[in-house]
């Protein structure tokens, strides 16, 4: 039991050091370090594993994202994450705001500014998703 313990103290020591692939090596079963890799696969392995953890869909949609930047095709995958995160968490304003971002980012304007202006019903003085619309032109 120790020798346990102390394996995953190591694994949790090792991915605070960025060392995201031996953290995994010791403590497989730990999601969190598959999303911090930013490695697409990995991150898809964490949302199956923990498909109800707001916090770690938040970090996958987030990677998703800066995947995004260079591969295009992971706006679509931060979409699926962000949807998945409005049916969890359906009063949060910042997800619409994120989806929204990601709806702008592939070309969809409608869809981006439905989401933007649902972040508005929700936060009302939520001052990026006014500034976007007002950008975009509502």
């Amino acid at each position: 039991m120790l020798v346990l313990v102390g394996q995953y103290w190591r694994a949790d020591y090792l991915y605070a050091q960025g060392r995201y692939g031996e953290a995994i090596r010791l403590n497989p079963s730990e999601p969190l370090y598959r999303v911090a890799t930013g490695v697409s696969e990995e991150i898809a392995r964490a949302k199956i594993m923990a498909p109800r953890n707001v916090k770690l869909l938040e970090m996958a949609a987030n990677r998703y994202m800066d995947l995004a930047v260079h591969e295009p095709k992971y706006y679509l995958m931060a979409i699926q994450t962000y949807e998945e995160l409005i049916i969890l968490a359906p009063t949060y304003a910042r997800f619409y705001y994120n989806l929204g971002m990601s709806y702008l980012a592939i070309g969809n304007t409608t869809k981006g500014k439905e989401m933007l202006q649902q972040a508005l019903i929700l936060k009302p003085n939520y001052e990026k998703a006014e500034r976007l619309l007002d950008i975009i032109g509502q």
